[in-house]
């Protein structure tokens, strides 16, 4: 029980925002779902997806996610939505919205209102990108919160506090030049999610695995800051999840950005949340993969 007693600790110090929406470019990541059962969502990559972005929900509102009990005072946890082309499964589903609150076995305990939520749009007329945009927008409020443009070190300076860290924003500005370990260059930039000029990636600090990745990527790209440029997004409410490079760029430069993810971040986050814990506290902890 020890590593669970060290999960609850940390998400108990205060924290300088709350995430409020998940949103989900469901068609990109290539999720399942069975028709009308918003509860099934899943990934190939994790197993009991929709279970973990429960505990992920209840994590960003700085609650136990092990314990399904919600106190009065407690905000909300975050809305979890999920979005599909209209002209996904065949069209057969456009303009529907599923919520798994409408299930036999309702909404899970402690978490949002409507669980999760699985979104079409309303055809081939209509962009899941657009909507996603749409949706960040209103979550993000009618106050602009732009992004604050800082160098390298204070990047680095700026995550070495308490957790969570402020999200650190990263846009690539121009080609590399001259020859001399251009390739070995142009390999970390991509490896950053940075291949291409305009490309934009986040580098969060929500537990100490992604603070300790992001400071040795700012590490590394701290010697390429005239090909780089960095900032710091001031209370984020929204986690937008896509690959999509076109629909990260819109979303970055929206007056109030968003945390953006790739799937490999989200993956990855969502591996740091046991499913199980044994009574036994002799016993090995399970950590589903």
């Amino acid at each position: 029980m020890l590593l669970r007693l060290l999960l609850i600790a940390a998400a108990c110090p205060a924290r300088p925002f709350q995430i409020a929406s998940i949103v989900i470019d469901a068609s990109n990541l290539q999720l399942a779902v069975t028709p009308g059962v918003a509860s099934s969502l899943s990934s190939r990559s994790i197993h009991d997806f929709s279970h973990s972005l429960h505990l992920l929900s209840r994590y960003l509102a700085y609650l136990d996610p092990w314990d399904d009990s919600l106190p009065p005072d407690a905000p909300p946890p975050a809305t979890i939505t999920a979005v599909y082309d209209g002209t996904a499964y065949y069209g057969e589903h456009a303009s529907q919205l599923w919520r798994q609150r409408d299930e036999p076995g309702g909404a899970p305990a402690g978490g949002s209102e409507d669980g999760i939520r699985v979104k079409f749009t309303d055809g081939p007329t209509a962009s899941a990108d657009d909507e996603l945009v749409r949706m960040v927008q209103e979550c993000g409020g009618e106050e602009p919160r732009p992004s604050r443009r800082l160098s390298a070190l204070d990047a680095i300076e700026a995550l070495g506090g308490e957790l969570p860290g402020p999200v650190v924003a990263v846009t690539r500005l121009r080609s590399m030049s001259g020859r001399a370990q251009r390739k070995q260059r142009e390999a970390f930039l991509s490896s950053c999610g940075l291949p291409r000029v305009g490309d934009m990636t986040c580098l969060p600090a929500f537990t100490e695995a992604q603070r300790s990745r992001s400071i040795a990527l700012l590490r590394g790209l701290k010697k390429l800051q005239d090909t780089v440029s960095f900032s710091v997004l001031d209370s984020p409410r929204t986690i937008l999840v896509s690959d999509d490079r076109g629909l990260r760029r819109r979303c970055l430069a929206l007056p109030t950005p968003p945390v953006v993810l790739g799937s490999s971040q989200l993956f990855n986050w969502l591996t740091w949340f046991p499913t199980e814990f044994p009574e036994d506290e002799g016993a090995p902890v399970l950590v589903e993969d």
